[in-house]
């Protein structure tokens, strides 16, 4: 069982949380602390450096034996982070330093995120938000603070609705002499992306709208991660869009497909397959390449996958050594 300790004061009708330690890596922040609700984290809190008050309360929570470990939830320790529904604000460098942070998990409550809240948090790349798509949500503002590639799940019920892709943008301010102003500069699609929200909703007809210019600048793979995150999703794209993103996976079917290899998603090869967007050739690679590497699970799906899709018209022709 996880065991934690917090530190924390009171901020309205509920709890502020001020400092985290903990015996496990992926946190999982509960809705009450103390009997109040968690409503807030607070400014550094899950920082390097400690900014606690001259005054605040302290509870440990789970069953703490003697010689429990307990780690400081910041820095190269943290790894995941789930909040409960409940919070709906974090303070200013919340996260500042957590350099191995790779997922987060948020309500949709979640609307105030603060100053610079995620300095530093160079591995973070996914953002999982419990709302459905169509549903009103703080993802917006979150966004704003994070500028490096993100995948975002939207999970309704505990189980995932929907994914959104949304690229790395870079900004720059450049001086323009002799009148010393400063013209700002935005490279990269991802920033368009972020503005795709109709009240606070994911406009995903906007979303789809920015792909055509996406294609002359960024690199084909984030292309293919934003059309497979669209065309796999239950909100399904408009006939126009949709035909954009099948046009361009399936002239790069043949990297997808190594892709799906290299992570062992059989799931993606099957996908392409089943809306004609890869061919043969392109599954037998897949299970050339399982092979080469040691995956014979992967490459006996693989095999499996290329019968239900591309059957040969005779038993002799079904399998020869040509597929190894």
């Amino acid at each position: 069982m996880s065991v934690y300790e917090f530190y924390w004061e009171r901020a309205g009708d509920g709890v502020r949380l001020l400092r985290a330690h903990g015996t496990v890596e992926e946190a999982v922040l509960p809705e009450q602390i103390a009997g109040l609700p968690l409503r807030e984290i607070g400014p550094y809190c899950f920082a390097g450096s400690c900014h606690l008050p001259e005054h605040y309360e302290r509870i440990t929570v789970g069953e703490d034996t003697a010689g429990t470990c307990l780690h400081e939830l910041s820095g190269r320790w943290l790894k995941t982070l789930s909040l409960p529904d409940t919070v709906g604000r974090t303070g200013n460098l919340a996260f500042m330093n957590c350099t191995e942070l790779t997922a987060l998990t948020v309500g949709s409550r979640m609307e105030e995120p603060g100053s610079d809240a995620f300095m530093n948090c160079r591995k973070l790349r996914h953002l999982t938000v419990r709302c459905g798509i169509g549903e009103k949500s703080g993802l917006r503002q979150i966004l704003s603070r994070i500028s490096q590639d993100l995948l975002v799940t939207f999970q309704k019920d505990g189980e995932p609705e929907a994914e959104l892709y949304f690229p790395e943008y870079y900004e720059s301010y450049d001086e323009i002499a002799p009148a010393h102003l400063f013209g700002r500069s935005i490279v990269g699609e991802g920033f368009r992306a972020r503005q795709c929200f109709l009240e606070g909703i994911a406009d995903l007809t906007q979303y789809d709208r920015i792909f055509p210019k996406a294609c002359a600048e960024e690199s084909v793979e984030t292309l293919c991660r934003i059309a497979l995150c669209r065309l796999r999703s239950p909100a399904q794209p408009e006939s126009g869009a949709a035909a954009l993103y099948e046009t361009y996976l399936c002239s790069h079917a043949a990297e997808v497909c190594r892709n799906a290899v290299r992570g062992r998603d059989t799931g993606l090869v099957r996908f392409l397959c089943s809306r004609g967007l890869a061919g043969r050739e392109h599954v037998k690679q897949c299970v050339l390449m399982a092979g080469e590497t040691g995956w014979a699970e992967g490459a006996a799906s693989f095999l499996r996958i290329q019968d239900e899709f591309f059957p040969r018209k005779t038993a002799a022709e079904r399998y020869s050594f040509d597929d190894f």
